[in-house]
């Protein structure tokens, strides 16, 4: 009986807690978990494009609704939630790190952002306050793509099947894409303050310079598209991947490659090499004029390299073609190894040496990017996670490379994300590239982002992927002026702090102050 009547009072008080709530509330409950939902979409597992454009729109809409700061705090166990299952697997590291990592990256990339706007905007009038949010976000990016995350978290790197937005990076890099999609956002939150009501004969200033910016971004990428379609002639390049037996990573290199255990392998990597060997040939047979294998695909410790060198200098002669094995070079005794790729000439000479740098092994790398030049236009070769930082690769465009080739190593999680995200690089620096990934997906594109060829490892049997790439790059702003956008978010967002900071102490602000009377619109 006693249970009864604790079961029924405990009813009351839930149906009471829901009769009370405000339908405001409810309304930005509905907003929040709208924007967490489409968060699960923004990069990763599940990318979609259109979740960078919709989800802060509805996350801002629900910081910017609350009076108290507590309240906002509800959003972190949601947005920690679907920040894991996106990342879930997406990168080798343990369980531990992954779960710290869903709490970090929301926190770091969209909470504090939105913790800023909610602050600030609102004391300014509109185009101004709508220009806080999208400068704190590429202020954050920027200064952690300087880290070992790279760009990977970028919005900006989400875009890529958007191809005529995808323009902009030849112009302002993904921070100029992330800086768009995020003030986008930032100026409906304005428009929905008001109900979307304002005078169509007086349009605000706002509205103007919002339509004038995105359309123009737009058009350019449109026309850029139509007029720039490459029209030089193209090179037939050969792709390999071969698929590990074992992570050599972790049965070797972590383990110290000790020199008692490298009988234990050779039989198995010896196979290796020579199925890499065989493909290699098909692809000759295929026409292909540059061959080039995935990321390490052939492991060999350190006292066979000369033997390796002379197999694959004997290749290159014999059928007259660019020859760049993906190799990973094992030290007795060491946890250091060389992830790299040599390239040997027609004439057998090597003419290209590049050990990754971007990577969390230790590394010899010296930091630059070598490049040759060929029949076929000026080559370079990058490695997989190198192209996650655009700082890094912009050395690509100021040798102006023609064709860039990136061997790579994937998981399955992130196998579209990782490959579209750095294929961007292309775009920025106005180089044709082919990315071949083990483990992952494949691509060729122009310096447009068009796709010439694309492999999936997982639905391919015979992993050689043929692709005819243009051999003349194209001319890009990025290029000349670097990461010019961030530097220029930089000084406004500093202005807009400095201005709030001196409101605060009751100085002269440096931009005027926002009457109360006024609505956002009318600006």
């Amino acid at each position: 009986m006693d249970k009864n009547i604790n079961q029924n009072n405990f009813q009351e008080k839930i149906k009471k807690f829901f009769t009370d709530m405000k339908r405001e509330t409810i309304l930005d409950i509905i907003y929040l978990l709208i924007g967490c939902f489409l968060f699960t979409f923004l990069g990763w597992r599940w990318n979609m494009p259109f979740a960078a454009w919709l989800s802060p729109v509805f996350l801002i809409r629900f910081f910017r609704n609350q009076k108290k700061f507590w309240s906002t705090l509800l959003a972190l166990p949601f947005l920690a939630l679907t920040t894991y299952l996106k990342l879930r697997d997406g990168w080798d590291i343990p369980i531990l790190f992954q779960i710290l990592l869903s709490i970090f990256v929301p926190i770091l990339f969209v909470m504090i952002p939105l913790y800023i706007d909610r602050f600030i905007a609102n004391k300014y009038e509109s185009i101004l306050g709508s220009l806080v949010y999208p400068s704190v976000v590429v202020f954050i990016e920027y200064l952690i793509g300087l880290t070992l995350l790279g760009s990977m978290f970028s919005v900006g790197g989400t875009q890529f099947h958007f191809s005529a937005f995808l323009q902009l990076s030849s112009i302002a890099s993904i921070w100029g894409m992330s800086f768009l999609i995020s003030w986008t956002a930032s100026v409906m939150n304005t428009f929905w303050s008001k109900d979307f009501k304002f005078d169509f004969k007086k349009t605000p200033k706002l509205a103007k310079v919002f339509s004038v910016i995105i359309i123009s971004t737009m058009l350019f990428g449109a026309l850029r598209v139509a007029v720039s379609d490459p029209s030089s002639p193209s090179v037939r390049v050969g792709s390999i991947s071969v698929e590990h037996q074992r992570d050599y990573w972790s049965a070797i290199i972590d383990r110290k490659t000790p020199a008692d255990e490298a009988s234990l392998y050779l039989p198995e990597i010896q196979a290796l090499e020579d199925q890499l060997f065989s493909l290699s040939e098909q692809a000759v047979n295929g026409g292909a004029k540059i061959i080039f294998w995935s990321e390490g695909n052939c492991p060999y410790y350190e006292d066979y390299e000369q033997e390796f060198y002379n197999r694959s200098k004997t290749f290159a002669i014999d059928n007259n073609i660019y020859f760049a094995p993906g190799v990973v070079k094992f030290y007795y005794d060491s946890f250091i190894s060389d992830n790299k790729v040599v390239m040997f000439d027609p004439n057998g000479t090597l003419v290209l040496e590049y050990i990754k740098t971007k990577s969390w092994y230790e590394t010899y790398s010296d930091g630059i990017i070598p490049s040759v030049d060929t029949p076929f236009g000026r080559l370079a070769v990058t490695i997989c996670f190198d192209n996650d930082f655009p700082n890094f690769i912009r050395q690509v465009g100021k040798a102006k490379v023609d064709i860039l080739l990136i061997p790579s190593f994937d998981v399955v999680a992130i196998k579209e994300f990782h490959a579209e995200a750095s294929l961007i690089r292309g775009v920025e620096n106005g180089v044709n590239v082919v990315r071949q990934s083990n483990m992952g997906c494949s691509y060729a594109i122009d310096y447009l982002g068009n796709v010439i060829a694309y492999q999936d490892h997982f639905d391919t049997d015979n992993r050689i992927m043929y692709s005819d790439v243009p051999t003349e790059r194209a001319f890009t702003l990025y290029t000349i002026l670097g990461d010019w956008f961030a530097y220029a978010n930089f000084t406004l967002m500093g202005l807009i702090i400095a201005d709030f900071i001196f409101r605060q102490t009751k100085k002269r602000p440096l931009f005027s102050k926002k009457n109360n009377n006024e609505s956002p619109l009318s600006a």
